[in-house]
């Protein structure tokens, strides 16, 4: 007997109805909590802490694709000077090898001391140029291995020795040249101030060092310094003297480098730099020398160390083969170390960089934030005006309709049947009024929320106050009031707001005047002044208070009115950009318009 299970679909139709459920629970859940983001006021530095996120997101990637494209071309560049002072390196090496033998040495120890001190003055101790290397130093050595010379400190007189050959005076040889080291301690003053003045000194501005007169031992190959002056602008700042006791014997030069000059006989001092950052660099050097040098095969090789983002030290390996059918092409191997360090070679870019980036995002995001909030306290400001309006009117109409509501029971159950003409012109006036108050309200709503004037013109304001007052003459009358208007004069703007305007001002200030009292209307030109008798408790600060929809004198019993003509008026000035003054003084409530 074969048993089939039957699915149950009661239970399932109702876990779907359960996930349904569920499903729509969570989404009503992220839409309240998206409406109360939303419609929670926020204040100014919320806005401004959103906006400054937002700001430093955008500003910040496109600083950084800047700030990373700037690293990559100072890098680049240190990159490329270090190869060309490489390549300056290995011509001067293939044309210093060319002059020795020429001159009739072969490969030996002379040979080696001859090319090493020659090439000292080739190898960078300190690169000039390279933006953003801090230091460099090579090591150089012969095919057997041999070091020949380094940028550890060394300090060297060399004498060049040029001839012309033929009729061409610009066609010079060396003959022969020949240095000397020095016999002397040199201070680490002396040296810093030699960097500084005669390496990198602004010869243009007078920034350079002299020398005075050189003494040369010529049995021991030495020599010694006698006055040295450093010069800011022509002038000498200081002055060294390194004059020996005992001269005799010795032969005295000057320093008459010239790099222009090709003929003659020139001396010019050489002086390495002591400094931490070559004796590491040159370490590093010997070690990348030792890693590569039983590759003979290699001809050029690129090793970086990683000391940071900013920061690397790098070593440029090259074999350099030089062409002699006598010695069976030599090769000579260079080892380029070099610090290069983008922090300490741009310090003041990167200052600059992150001030004024840091400032144009405070900025931008204060001006977005600034005009942000200005948009939400005006939706704020017009959900409270909305609000009150929406409450003070259904205050107001809450009395007549309680009033309309009894006497219409009344009349439903037949009682005071004797009043029924009197119920019905009660219910005409309220149904009248609550009609006027609808309609001032959607007036006043109309105003704040279109903004715009419409068409305007030069509108006489004494033809309108006085055609006004035509048509309030008998309530005026009623109320014992007297009515005077003193001057002419002119304002331009829409007429159907101007005249509104007046008709709101008449009619406030006679049913809100003193019985018998006095209404006063002086008109000039942009100029509109009502003044009527008032003997209440309201002060000026008070009366402003007025200007507010629905805003009323709680204290004195009026005649009329809903609290809306003073606000009217108020919102047509604002629209014509004028302005309006209330003040309460000497037993008046006077209003003064000016547009």
């Amino acid at each position: 007997m074969k048993f089939t299970i039957l699915p149950d679909f009661e239970a399932n139709r109702k876990r779907r109805a359960i996930r349904r459920q569920k499903r729509g629970q969570r989404r009503d859940a992220r839409q309240s909590r998206k409406n109360h983001w939303y419609l929670k006021r926020k204040k100014f530095w919320q806005v401004w802490l959103e906006r400054f996120v937002l700001v430093f997101l955008i500003l910040g990637m496109g600083g950084a694709w800047y700030f990373r494209t700037v690293v990559q071309d100072t890098e680049d560049n240190a990159e490329f000077e270090m190869n060309q002072s490489q390549e300056i390196i290995q011509t001067y090496i293939e044309r210093r090898y060319e002059e020795l033998t020429a001159m009739g040495m072969r490969p030996g120890k002379e040979f080696d001391d001859q090319m090493g001190a020659y090439m000292y003055r080739m190898i960078p101790s300190r690169l000039m140029g390279a933006y953003g290397v801090s230091a460099a130093a090579a090591a150089i050595y012969n095919e057997n291995g041999e070091l020949l010379t380094d940028s550890n400190p060394r300090f060297y007189l060399y004498c060049d020795r040029y001839e012309p050959v033929g009729d061409e005076k610009n066609h010079t040889i060396n003959l022969y040249q020949s240095y000397y080291t020095c016999a002397q301690e040199l201070s680490d003053e002396f040296l810093q101030d030699y960097n500084d003045y005669f390496i990198y000194g602004d010869i243009e501005n007078g920034e350079r060092m002299e020398f005075g007169d050189l003494y040369v031992d010529e049995e021991k190959r030495q020599f010694y310094f006698s006055t040295i002056s450093c010069l800011e602008q022509g002038k000498v700042v200081k002055t060294y003297d390194f004059t020996p006791e005992h001269v005799e014997g010795m032969k005295m030069v000057q320093e008459t480098y010239d790099r222009w000059t090709r003929e003659g006989t020139r001396w010019y001092p050489v002086l390495g730099m002591r400094s931490a950052e070559i004796s590491e660099l040159l370490q590093f050097a010997y070690d990348v020398y030792d890693d590569y040098k039983d590759d003979k095969q290699l001809k050029g090789a690129g090793v970086t160390a990683e000391r940071g983002y900013f920061a690397k030290t790098r070593a440029r390996y090259n074999v350099i083969e030089v062409s002699d059918l006598n010695n069976g092409n030599p090769e000579y191997t260079v080892v380029l170390a070099y610090n290069y360090d983008f922090l300490q070679a741009n310090r003041g870019f990167v200052q600059k960089f992150v001030i004024c980036l840091s400032l144009a995002i405070l900025l931008i995001s204060f001006l977005w934030s600034r005009f942000t909030y200005v948009r939400l306290k005006a939706r704020y400001e017009l959900e409270d005006y909305q609000r009150n309006l929406t409450n003070a009117m259904a205050h107001d109409l809450k009395s007549p309709l309680m009033i309309l509501s009894g006497m219409a029971e009344n009349l439903k159950e037949n009682v005071h049947t004797e009043k029924r003409e009197y119920y019905a012109e009660e219910m005409l006036k309220n149904i009248a009024d609550m009609n006027r108050m609808i309609e001032q309200s959607l007036g006043f709503s109309k105003l704040s929320q279109t903004g715009r004037v419409g068409r305007k013109t030069e509108v006489d304001m004494r033809a309108q106050t006085d055609a006004l007052i035509g048509k309030y003459k008998e309530l005026a009358e009623a109320q014992g009031q007297h009515i005077s208007v003193t001057g002419e004069g002119q304002m331009r703007g829409n007429e159907a707001m101007l005249r509104q305007m007046i008709d709101n001002l008449l009619q406030n200030a006679i049913l809100h005047g003193e019985e018998d009292g006095q209404i006063e209307i002086n008109i000039g030109n942009g100029i509109y002044q009502i003044r009527n008798t008032y003997t209440g408790t309201l002060t000026t600060e008070d009366a402003k208070k007025l200007l507010k929809p629905y805003a009323k004198e709680e204290d004195r019993k009026r005649t009329g009115g809903h609290g809306l003509g003073l606000s009217i008026v108020h919102e047509i000035v604002k629209l014509h950009g004028g302005k309006l003054h209330l003040k309460v003084e000497e037993e008046m409530f006077c209003v003064e318009i000016k547009i």
